[in-house]
């Protein structure tokens, strides 16, 4: 009896897995589906906003408009690599902050200093966007946000600065190693992905560095 039980027990187990798998499979499907549609239709309707602005002589709208949709692009064609040359970074870091500097007006100043000689260079994607991204959220809101370039020793340098509050030196050991990630501390977990990533596509050498005055 105590036999048959157990194998009664594991026949039950097992139609409950093969019930899951089956559901799990139908929602991939029915994802996979609705990201095929989803981004034509989104493209139709910022383009039906961007022209309605040409025509209503909306400029402001009409550079967000786009601006929003090029990034979309960038991210639904590139996601499937994992390195990108600066030059598309570059134009996705430009939109982004072409629609925050229009969010926040004179809150917001930014410059982008790389010098087009560096256009072709690898990195990974979405990295340079990610660290934009982190200093708007997390330190400016109402600041400065610089992207300069510059060769050292043969490589490629690129700095984002911002004038937020900062961190401190334990703040910064803790994200990079990924305890920070761990704990779930906000801002913390695209820094450890792209020192991840930096580290696993070109050696530790090219970590990720953060420098703070911790003001």
């Amino acid at each position: 009896n105590a036999e048959l039980r157990e194998k009664d027990y594991k026949l039950m187990k097992e139609e409950k897995l093969r019930i899951e798998m089956e559901k799990s499979l139908r929602d991939i499907e029915l994802k996979a589906l609705h990201y095929q549609i989803n981004p034509h239709f989104l493209f139709n309707v910022l383009n039906t906003i961007g022209r309605l602005a040409f025509f209503e002589n909306a400029k402001m709208t009409e550079d967000v408009v786009y601006a929003f949709a090029d990034m979309m692009r960038y991210i639904l064609r590139k996601s499937r690599d994992p390195l990108c040359p600066l030059r598309e970074e570059l134009t996705h870091v430009q939109n982004y902050l072409k629609i925050q500097k229009i969010r926040l007006g004179s809150r917001l100043q930014y410059s982008i200093n790389i010098s087009e000689a560096y256009y072709s260079v690898k990195l990974p994607f979405l990295s340079l966007t990610t660290l934009v991204e982190n200093s708007i959220k997390y330190a400016v809101e109402n600041g400065m946000v610089e992207v300069n370039g510059s060769e050292k020793d043969g490589d490629l340098c690129i700095d984002i600065i911002d004038n937020g509050d900062g961190m401190s030196q334990s703040k910064i050991v803790s994200v990079l190693r990924g305890d920070a990630y761990k704990d779930n501390e906000k801002g913390s977990v695209g820094l450890y992905n792209i020192n991840s990533r930096l580290i696993h596509y070109f050696g530790n050498e090219y970590a990720l560095s953060i420098e703070s005055e911790n003001k």
